[in-house]
């Protein structure tokens, strides 16, 4: 299964790539631009991504809205991460397509949680 996880940050990358070797079916595509991230999910194959929401240039919101606008990527699902304790936050990205939500920082366990659970909503 194909994990594309957007994050402008390569230590986060690198972090989330050692969680992921936790599990032996799900492979890390790392993307390191909201762009890069939409170009990837549009062309090569993706089962979920985990998507940040503090990016510069595009945020993780404007990249949710392209991603959910587009016929190639509308049905993937899609975790999104933050450290923001803007009130309304959640309701408002699950509003916009969004499938979880995770507050940074968040556990290994947390995560494999909420992907199996996405997963499992997904099919």
């Amino acid at each position: 299964m194909k994990v594309l996880y957007i994050d402008d940050s390569p230590l986060q990358i690198k972090l989330m790539g050692i969680f992921l070797k936790n599990n032996p079916k799900l492979e890390l595509v790392p993307a390191q631009s909201g762009k890069e991230g939409i170009y990837k999910a549009q062309n090569e194959p993706t089962d979920i991504i985990l998507l940040d929401m503090e990016m510069p240039e595009m945020d993780g919101e404007a990249v949710l809205k392209a991603l959910k606008q587009s016929h190639l990527t509308s049905d993937i699902p899609v975790i999104m991460f933050t450290s923001s304790d803007e009130p309304g936050l959640e309701e408002k990205l699950v509003n916009l397509g969004a499938a979880a939500f995770l507050k940074k920082p968040h556990g290994i366990q947390a995560l494999n949680n909420t992907i199996t659970m996405v997963i499992d909503r997904a099919n």
